[in-house]
């Protein structure tokens, strides 16, 4: 296209949109202004989907950065990358596992922490030691998902309020009403101090799930891991001089 047709082209719809500009406000100004509503809502929807892209991206890239470092710790213990789909408020929320990513279904929300607490916590419910669920018990797996929720959020440097608004809207009502999961992630904690969380504690299970996939559970391997995560705890919070049993030799785990 040459620059003498272009100017003409511009030329032509600069005129025509200044022709319909004192078509609708001059002749029929009704029309006119149902016009700029119409201009209004579209500029409206349009500022909206962008910026939900430009979250959804956001929360997208945290959390592959986080599992990349924590499968830099341990080889493939988080197998899965994240994709976020905004939904109605009035829809489920949900999460599956399409394309070696977890999908997570969410409602958008005007607060970013909420996005970022929940959709980090959707992602681990299905990406953490998928196969060893069926060998460790409910709060356990709870508590796991929990715990790695929080440690996530944590490494968000530059958006760690999403942790603060995590522990005060999700984990901290949860195991204040459950003793039980509220001791599980006291555990968790304090391996976790220690380094052992997923370089030891999640990678036995990880491995313990890959070699009893598929199999029918007779509470041999929950029991089993119950002993496991009680062993950690011992070596977590054994005081300085004090020695403590590191082997745990047993039919699924072992460990030395």
């Amino acid at each position: 296209m040459t620059l003498l047709s272009s100017i003409a082209t511009f030329g032509l719809t600069a005129g025509f949109f200044v022709w319909l500009i004192i078509y609708l406000f001059v002749f029929h100004q009704e029309k006119g202004e149902k016009f700029v509503g119409w201009l209004a809502g579209f500029v409206a929807w349009a500022s909206k989907k962008a910026e939900r892209t430009a979250t959804a991206n956001n929360i997208q890239g945290k959390v592959d950065s986080f599992i990349v470092s924590v499968n830099t710790e341990v080889e493939g213990l988080l197998p899965f990358g994240l994709k976020v789909k905004w939904i109605s408020p009035d829809l489920s929320k949900e999460a599956f596992i399409e394309n070696d990513r977890v999908v997570v279904m969410l409602s958008y929300h005007g607060n970013q922490d909420e996005n970022l607490a929940k959709a980090t916590m959707l992602y681990m419910n299905k990406a953490v030691i998928p196969e060893a669920r069926p060998h460790i018990d409910q709060k356990l797996g709870q508590a796991i998902d929990l715990m790695m929720t929080k440690k996530a959020l944590f490494s968000f440097i530059e958006a760690r309020s999403s942790m603060s608004h995590f522990i005060d809207t999700v984990l901290r009502p949860q195991t204040d009403k459950d003793t039980e999961l509220k001791e599980a992630c006291g555990v968790i904690d304090s391996i976790d101090e220690r380094g052992l969380f997923t370089r030891v504690f999640l990678k036995e299970l990880m491995e313990l799930g890959i070699r009893r996939a598929g199999i029918t559970e007779t509470g041999d391997t929950v029991f089993e891991a119950r002993e496991f995560t009680k062993l950690l705890k011992n070596i977590a919070n054994k005081e300085r001089g004090v020695n403590v049993e590191g082997d745990f030799i047993k039919n699924n785990i072992k460990m030395t």
